[in-house]
């Protein structure tokens, strides 16, 4: 294991990477690039336990381009890390990848009004989106609808939407990654897949 001042030299390069996907997605959007001095603060980032009596989802999407295909995952999660539900989806779109972070924030809203699994706070790794639904600012381009659907249901159901880091959102990222392999939808409650496991468990007690 490389180390470079107290961090592993593959989560610098995983890191480098993100951040300049970050530029790019958000010049779609017209939000600026991060600044480069929250490096420190990225690489150290981690899911974190959560208030009692409140649940944590986290939401993340993947794009396969060439092939038209959108991965989106959620994780719910109680106070103490413990894993409620998962879920990977696939579906056909032609998305921009703010367009299917979106989307991955709509579904999970609406998964846990639907299982009643409230109060409820969300996560998610797109900075350039959860600053758009936050602002309060309306767009008229496609991501515009969705925004306005996350908004109205975050303020009905009081679910505040926030963002987290890349490295505070491993195990929806990896999840998403699947949902773009599979061909049908993949729910588990009170559990994750097998592979998973390990990742749930070090983002809770690590």
């Amino acid at each position: 294991m490389h180390l470079i001042s107290g961090h592993r030299l593959d989560d610098m390069v995983s890191w480098a990477y993100s951040f300049l996907e970050d530029c790019k997605r958000a010049r779609l959007v017209g939000i600026s690039c991060p600044d480069s001095s929250s490096i420190s603060n990225e690489l150290v980032a981690k899911w974190t336990l959560h208030p009692t009596d409140i649940f944590k989802v986290n939401v993340d999407a993947a794009i396969q381009a060439d092939n038209q295909l959108v991965g989106v995952s959620l994780i719910v999660r109680k106070s103490n890390g413990l894993v409620l539900v998962s879920s990977a989806q696939c579906f056909t779109a032609c998305f921009s990848p703010p367009v299917a972070e979106a989307v991955a924030i709509l579904r999970g809203l609406q998964c846990v009004i639907n299982c009643g699994l409230y109060p409820t706070m969300l996560e998610n790794d797109a900075k350039w989106v959860v600053d758009l639904i936050n602002s309060g600012n309306e767009t008229q381009d496609e991501i515009g609808a969705i925004i306005e659907d996350i908004v109205a249901l975050s303020n009905q159901f009081n679910i505040p939407i926030s963002f987290v880091p890349r490295a505070a959102n491993k195990s929806a990222h990896a999840l998403a990654k699947v949902g773009l392999r599979s061909c049908n939808d993949q729910v588990w409650y009170e559990e994750v897949p097998p592979w998973l496991e390990s990742v749930c468990f070090l983002d809770s007690f690590e």
